[in-house]
């Protein structure tokens, strides 16, 4: 079973959500400095470079999320060590208290009225048998939610940082850092001196 989920469904609409977000806030940014006026051609630039960062940074996530969809390495890992020993703690703390409150074990009905060394043997090995299957079962469980809960908190990171910080907000300003595409983009606006007239659009706007 994969391991991501099911939160591969939370990252994708999370990669969706922020995509759309960088996408409008440049829409804006080339709305409010008036592109169609000053820097004609350039808006197409613009769109194009920010298309291809876009693509990075999906093929990034993508990337990241490969592991966890095809691949269960096991391996020693200190971190899920403690989560099954904190998970096992807690179990025995809860099933003492359970204890406590209920005066220990207690045979009730037909085992109850009918003792004898013969049902207390059998009752035993009942008992041993129903521990050591539910002892496997909490063990399997713990090691999987101790898995599962590292590995998100892996991917969390390398989301934040590989993907997000890397690939995308790294690069934005990239995508400003293009030539003006015609001559007529080349031409200085009203105002400035001649030095502009070879600047990039990041110059202009920043």
């Amino acid at each position: 079973m994969s391991r991501c989920r099911p939160w591969e469904q939370i990252v994708q609409a999370t990669t969706t959500d922020i995509t759309y977000s960088v996408r409008k806030c440049v829409g804006e940014i080339l709305g409010y400095i008036g592109w169609t006026k000053n820097i004609e051609g350039a808006s197409g630039d613009v769109e194009t470079a920010l298309e291809t960062v876009i693509k990075d940074f999906r093929q990034k996530v993508d990337e990241l999320m490969r592991p966890y969809r095809y691949a269960h390495p096991l391996i020693y890992n200190r971190t899920v060590i403690q989560r099954v020993w904190s998970l096992q703690d807690s179990r025995r703390k809860a099933k003492t208290e359970a204890q406590r409150l209920t005066g220990g074990k207690q045979k009730i009905g037909f085992f109850k009225a009918n003792r004898s060394e013969d049902w207390d043997e059998l009752l035993t090995a009942c008992d041993i048998e129903s521990n050591l299957h539910r002892q496997a079962c909490e063990l399997a469980s713990d090691y999987t939610t101790a898995y599962y809960e590292d590995a998100l908190q892996g991917f969390i990171s390398n989301f934040g940082l590989y993907a997000v910080e890397e690939c995308l907000l790294s690069k934005l300003k990239t995508i400003f850092e293009v030539e003006q595409a015609s001559e007529e983009s080349e031409k200085p606006v009203l105002g400035e001196d001649d030095s502009m007239s070879n600047s990039t659009i990041y110059d202009r706007v920043f």
